[in-house]
């Protein structure tokens, strides 16, 4: 998943990550997020997954807000990611906010 063709603009290979993450179950993020395929050379990280930070689908926006995290603590044990109501953590809030709280470990 995090490599994409270093030859293609990111903005080509766009609709090709939305579909990924579409198509990819909740419980397989963690994978996604560590895939690696260097004999394709291909390039895919934060930068491309935080587009989607703002998409109109909150299951998309959920997935990549879920692989942004994975991907940035992936040095540290992931030990839960949740999606929290915005009327749980502020009343009147947007209902297109979007709020994850995690727990982890630091390595060692």
């Amino acid at each position: 998943l995090f490599f994409w063709q270093k030859k293609k603009p990111l903005n080509k290979g766009k609709d090709e990550v939305r579909a990924l993450l579409a198509d990819t179950p909740r419980k397989s993020l963690p994978s996604l997020a560590n895939s690696l395929d260097p004999e394709r050379r291909m390039y895919f990280g934060l930068d491309l997954i935080s587009t989607f930070l703002a998409d109109k689908d909150t299951s998309i926006l959920t997935k990549a807000a879920e692989v942004f995290i994975l991907r940035t603590y992936r040095g540290y044990t992931i030990h839960d990611i949740d999606t929290i109501d915005t009327k749980d953590v502020v009343d009147k809030a947007p209902a297109g906010s979007l709020h994850l709280a995690w727990t982890f470990s630091p390595p060692g």
